[in-house]
């Protein structure tokens, strides 16, 4: 198996510190392994990306002496690398499709009014905000209705709730998430675009990523990421959460 890490850099902004220190590990690590170190843009927040800071981010890999294999500007097998040009190909609404055919997910009609009531009554409650699924149980003509008539939704992940996720960190060991106390999450925003945890994984692996090293704020993340590899049978990559930089 060939080694392949990545750097994933928002262009929403200059390129800093923190970046820097996940591409220098990641790259470190591909090259001792004979590996390979791919660049991928993520600029899904398609208001606040700019060609510029796409720009800065490569003059900084550059003068950090960091060379890229795969890129927007390389090429290579597993493009296009920059999300907004496989929003446009599809390539998540073909995966979100899986997920809804398979059962592993739903369209959910709710309101931001909607959900903050559902918080409100959480946290009256004393309680851990969960998601209701209301929309999930709603019948096959009610939601072709929904559907039909243009009312705006979002495509959620059903969450298991019956279980425990484990993965194994390759700096911290065995970590475990309670998935009872995990809240439904979207997938694809009411605007069509993919949230990260959805884009993240496609992209991953479709890329053939086998090493993501990035900073322990993304250990959040992890059960959410991990149970899509699950529910769509892909392979997921090993993990290493790094310390941040203070």
């Amino acid at each position: 198996m060939k080694v392949r890490t990545r750097v994933a850099p928002s262009p929403t902004g200059d390129p800093h510190v923190g970046t820097a220190y996940m591409a220098l590990f990641s790259y470190c690590h591909a090259r001792k392994h004979g590996g390979e170190f791919i660049l991928r843009i993520e600029d899904t927040d398609l208001e606040r990306s700019d060609a510029q800071y796409e720009t800065n981010i490569y003059d900084g890999l550059e003068w950090l002496g960091l060379t890229v294999d795969e890129g927007p500007n390389e090429g290579g097998d597993y493009g296009s690398y920059r999300q907004s040009e496989r929003i446009k190909a599809g390539v998540y609404d073909d995966m979100a499709k899986k997920l809804l055919d398979s059962g592993h997910a739903y369209y959910c009609f709710l309101t931001p009014e909607d959900i903050e009531k559902e918080k409100a009554s959480a946290i009256k409650k004393g309680i851990p905000y969960v998601h209701s699924r209301r929309s999930s149980d709603m019948s096959e003509e009610e939601l072709n209705d929904a559907l039909a008539s243009g009312k705006p939704y979002a495509i959620r992940f059903k969450m298991m709730s019956d279980r425990e996720i484990t993965f194994k960190d390759l700096v911290r060991g065995d970590i475990s998430f309670d998935c009872s106390l995990l809240s439904d999450f979207v997938l694809v925003k009411s605007d069509g675009t993919p949230s990260y945890n959805f884009a993240v994984v496609v992209d991953d692996a479709a890329m053939a990523i086998t090493h993501v090293i990035r900073g322990e704020d993304h250990i959040s993340n992890m059960p959410r990421q991990l149970a899509i590899y699950e529910a769509l049978s892909l392979q997921a990559p090993q993990f290493g959460h790094l310390p941040m930089i203070l």
